[in-house]
Order: C-alpha cells, then sequence, then structure tokens
C-alpha cells in the first residue's frame, strides 16, 4: 500500500559521499508534483513508432514529452538496477558490508544499498518539502530475491557438465510444476479485461492516496509494476488489441554459430530444447510459437500503458496536469524469444535498454537518439524538484536531462551509455558501451572471448558481429569503455565475490547444506542428471583461486 513519509533522518555515509543534511524539512510549496512510473521488463523499442504495441496514453503524455530512444539501464535485471537508480551511481560503484564481507558492487539480485541507506531519491524530495507515497516493487536493497537465485549467480564460472542435445544445464524454475521452463511456454491468456490484481490494487491504492493527500504541499508518487515480467501472461482483452501481422517473428541461429556467451546463456535458461522429445522439439522451434508470445508480451505493455493511462484519468480530475512531471520506464527489458532467449540478463538491446519518457510543463516535445543512462535519472530528479545541492548526494555518475527536457539544450553527439551484469544465467561477466551508431559488448577482462561490436542503426536486432571487420572502432571502444569501467579488475573483484559468499553460506548453513544445494528445483533435474561431475565441478570451483574462465562453446561438457 502507499505510505505518506515525512522524512528527518540522520545522514548515513555508506560508503558514499553525500551532502551534509540540513536540520530542518525545507518548505518547498512551489515545486512541481512528481509521477515516477517504473515497470518490469519493457524493451524500449515498444516505445518507438514502429512498434505494434498501442500507446494511447503515453503517446498523449508524448505530445508534452520527451521520449528517450537509446535509454540504457546500469544492469539488466531488477536489484542492481533499481539500486542504481536510487543511488544514482553504477553498479560497481555502489560498495556496502554484507553479511560481514565487503561487498564492492551491486552485482546481482542478492545485492543492493544497505536497508538503512537514506539517500533514496524519495527520501531527499521527502526532506525537500514533498510528500511521498511509494506503492509497489522497491527491490533495491541488499539481501533479496531466492536462495537459489543467489547460487545461480555465486556459481557463474563453475563448469558444470552438460549435454546440449539433451537440454544442458537449465538452471530456471518451472513457474508451475509440471510446465517446464517459461522459455518453452507457449504464454497464457485468461478471459476478461484485466490481468496482474497486485498491479492494478497499487495503482487504486495510490490514486487514493493523491485524492486526500495534504494540497498544500507538492507530492511525489512512486509505483514499481510487477507486470510484464515472466511468465507471459495476460487477458484476452488486451491480447486482443496487437495486430498478429505487425509481429516480427525473430530468426534463430545454428546452435554451434551463437557467440559462446550466447549459447551458455540460452542453455541456462532453459531455452535449448531436449532433442530426445521431437514433438516438444517442434513445438519449442516453431515460429508460431515464438509470435504468440511476443503478441502476450506486447498486450502486457498495453494494459501497463492503461495503469499511466488511470493516473492520467486522476490527475486530470484534481486539475493538476499543468503542474505534474511525469517519469516512466523500466528496470530491464525482455529478450521475448530474441537470440533463443527469454528474460533479461543479456547484454542486447532487447534486454539492455528501455523506455524513458519524460513529460510534464514547460517540456520542450521530441525525441532523442544519444544515448542515455539511468544513472541520469537521479539528478534529473533532484533539478525536477528544486532540490539545492546542499541536499544532494556529492558524487552522482549521470547528467540531469533538464538541460533537454526544460531548456531544449541538445545532448552531446558523443554521449556514451554503459551497462553490465554478473549474475544469473551467465557464464560471464560482461559490458557493453554504446556510442554513436555503434555497441560494443566485452566479456570478462576480454580476453577470454571474442567482443560484440555492432552498428545498431543498421542491424537493431544485433545479428551480425562486426568486430573482425572493424578492429580499430573496436579498440576505440574499449578505450571509452574502460574510462568508465575498469572491466578486467571488476571481473575479477567479481569471481573473488563469488567464492566468498558461496563460502559464508555454507558455513552459515551448517549439515546438510550439499542436499539442500544440489536440491532446489531450479537446477535439481541438470545436477542430478550426473550428480558425481556436477559435484567435482563446484568441488574444484568452490576451493580453487578464483578465475575468469571463458564460455564454453562445447555441445558436450566434460
Amino acid at each position: 500500500a502507499a505510505s505518506h513519509l515525512s522524512i528527518l533522518y540522520p545522514l548515513l555515509f555508506f560508503h558514499l559521499a553525500l551532502a551534509e543534511l540540513p536540520s530542518a524539512l525545507t518548505s518547498n510549496s512551489s515545486a512541481p508534483n512528481i509521477i515516477f512510473l517504473i515497470c518490469e521488463s519493457i524493451d524500449g523499442r515498444t516505445f518507438h513508432d514502429s512498434s505494434p504495441v498501442p500507446l494511447p496514453n503515453i503517446k498523449r503524455l508524448l505530445k508534452q514529452g520527451v521520449n528517450f530512444k537509446s535509454h540504457y539501464v546500469s544492469a539488466p535485471v531488477c536489484a542492481p538496477s533499481r539500486t542504481s537508480i536510487q543511488v544514482g551511481r553504477h553498479v560497481h560503484k555502489i560498495p556496502h558490508n554484507h553479511n560481514g564481507l565487503q561487498v564492492n558492487g551491486a552485482w546481482n539480485n542478492y545485492e543492493g544499498m544497505d536497508p538503512s541507506y537514506n539517500m533514496k531519491i524519495g527520501d531527499v524530495v521527502g526532506r525537500n518539502g514533498y510528500d511521498v507515497a511509494i506503492a509497489g516493487k522497491t527491490d533495491w536493497t541488499a539481501g533479496g530475491h531466492a536462495v537459489w537465485n543467489w547460487w545461480q549467480c555465486f556459481t557463474m564460472y563453475t563448469q558444470f557438465p552438460y549435454n546440449v542435445s539433451e537440454g544442458g544445464w537449465n538452471e530456471q524454475p518451472e513457474p508451475k510444476h509440471g510446465q517446464g521452463a517459461v522459455c518453452d511456454s507457449i504464454g497464457d491468456v485468461a478471459p476478461g479485461n484485466r490481468s496482474h490484481p497486485g498491479d492494478w490494487k497499487n495503482v487504486n491504492s495510490n490514486l487514493d492516496w493523491i485524492k486526500h493527500r495534504n494540497q498544500s504541499r507538492p507530492f511525489f508518487v512512486y509505483q514499481g509494476m510487477d507486470i510484464v515480467h515472466p511468465p507471459y501472461a495476460t487477458c484476452e482483452y488486451y491480447y486482443n488489441q496487437i495486430n498478429e501481422s505487425q509481429i516480427i517473428v525473430p530468426e534463430w541461429k545454428a546452435l554451434d554459430e551463437l557467440h559462446p556467451c550466447d549459447l551458455q546463456t540460452s542453455m541456462l535458461k532453459g531455452c535449448i530444447p531436449d532433442t530426445r522429445d521431437a514433438s516438444a522439439t517442434a513445438q519449442f522451434y516453431s515460429k508460431d510459437r515464438r509470435r504468440n508470445v511476443r503478441r502476450i508480451y506486447y498486450a502486457m505493455i498495453a494494459e501497463f500503458d492503461a495503469m499511466v493511462g488511470a493516473y492520467m484519468q486522476a490527475i486530470e480530475d484534481a486539475g493538476l496536469m499543468d503542474s505534474t512531471y511525469w517519469v516512466i520506464t523500466a528496470d530491464h527489458g525482455d529478450m521475448q524469444m530474441e537470440h533463443q532467449q527469454f528474460y533479461k540478463m543479456a547484454p542486447y538491446d532487447a534486454s539492455a535498454s528501455v523506455p524513458l519518457v519524460i513529460s510534464g510543463p514547460g517540456v520542450i516535445p521530441g525525441d532523442v537518439t544519444v544515448p542515455t543512462e539511468h544513472v541520469d535519472l537521479y539528478p534529473t530528479f533532484m533539478d525536477l524538484a528544486h532540490v539545492p545541492g546542499n541536499m544532494r548526494p556529492y558524487e552522482l555518475d549521470g547528467q540531469s536531462l533538464t538541460t533537454r527536457v526544460l531548456d531544449n539544450q541538445p545532448l552531446s553527439l558523443d554521449s556514451v551509455a554503459v551497462s553490465q551484469f554478473h549474475g544469473a544465467d551467465l557464464a560471464m561477466s560482461w559490458y557493453l558501451i554504446r556510442y554513436k551508431d555503434w555497441k560494443l559488448i566485452i566479456y570478462g577482462t576480454g580476453q577470454e572471448v571474442l567482443p560484440q561490436l555492432f552498428n545498431i542503426t543498421q542491424d537493431p536486432g544485433e545479428m551480425t558481429n562486426l568486430q573482425a571487420q572493424y578492429p580499430s572502432v573496436v579498440t576505440q571502444l574499449s578505450s571509452l569503455l574502460k574510462d568508465q569501467i575498469d572491466y578486467p579488475a571488476v571481473s575479477m573483484d567479481v569471481a573473488r565475490y563469488n567464492q566468498n559468499m558461496g563460502r559464508w553460506w555454507i558455513n552459515n548453513t551448517g549439515s546438510g547444506w550439499n542436499q539442500t544445494l544440489s536440491g532446489w528445483d531450479s537446477w535439481a533435474q541438470s545436477w542430478h542428471r550426473n550428480a558425481t561431475a556436477s559435484w567435482e565441478a563446484f568441488d574444484s570451483w568452490i576451493n580453487d583461486e578464483p578465475k575468469i574462465l571463458a564460455c564454453r562453446k562445447e555441445m558436450v561438457w566434460p
């Protein structure tokens, strides 16, 4: 439920340099209202003009809004992405203490900010005279998510056995017993005109709060929506809004043509069928199935647009449209069958690039195509809310987008965006940098496997790796990336973290930890297919010095 927050906390340093906190709540009665809606799993391209998703409400906001069309998350998974927004730093710059261990970044869904950290966006604007309402998914503190998910992250460099023709090592749990991994489903369409009732309940809770708020103060309203997150499920009303003929079905390469890190990720996500079952394999590779999954995915985004519309109607009824800013985005995207994957975690734009819409009074409408980043949101919120400099953190990684949104100053054509991830469903840490038309993806230290280079303008599906044809571009972008992230050092630090946190869990779980570890639904079937080799791989990893190992390209291991 939404809550009214009047925040007067003492300052906590939390390993970040923060501004000195004023001793009293600041009056800010002339400041605008702000509504911040962050959804799950939306591919930024679905907000482009060519998208098959009808977005009547968001398009109405864009008449007085800016559509940032090359906007990248700091890490394409829930907790690191949301933490980065709320701290205003890239994930490798969010150090914290966790389980008595020094952790140098928000590496995965087990990591985030300390629960007592009090310089989140809502905290700061609350001290600056705003009434604050928070509803729905937050997921920005360390220690969350299921234990099996932690271990998917920790064991990134564990060389578990697999046979691709038998589905390989699949670590994705079944959404419902007997239905298999989400990646091989056809999706679900239920009767009616609404799905995801929890999100709608939070919408109504926030709207009720707005109606009964203290009208002498501006408000900051936040909602995190769960809708669009897999499993793929919608209702008939929104499913029927998607024109099936407009859906592009992604082509899939042969498995032996995939980049080795894509092969591993597809396998880990349960996106490679067991070919011993000919019927299931035929259904899995069916283009009709892929098309239907994408139709359901688009329908979920259409329902999110309806939630935005409910907020708009309430603000219009209250006569507040001329004094309210809107910020609409997602924590990450979703692969929705591209590159033989579902879910997030991948460095491709379907996963790592999300929509960003900023709308409101005085906004100069239009599109921005130069790269922007989630770390830009923190300073943007501070400017929109008129927060003075001495109430803000000293160290922020992003740039305020108000220079373009309100002042109509173009962003630099030399702007770059970076992203990274180190968690579940990966076989190596990866990093990306977007610069002009180019996008470079580097794995590990940059030495273990070949990088990937794409011309996003000419190849938006990222199907043709140009790294061999343009070595000078690879060199240029590698240097720009290293200016932002010392990726060899970060990769080694993550490998060390994985072992240390795994050992912490073993020591604190006590007797029976091994049965627990091998028995989780997420990977029990894969583990016990060859239990001896599984334990040998685990013991070798946990007892050895930390190493960065290349993604395996073999179809059978060992």
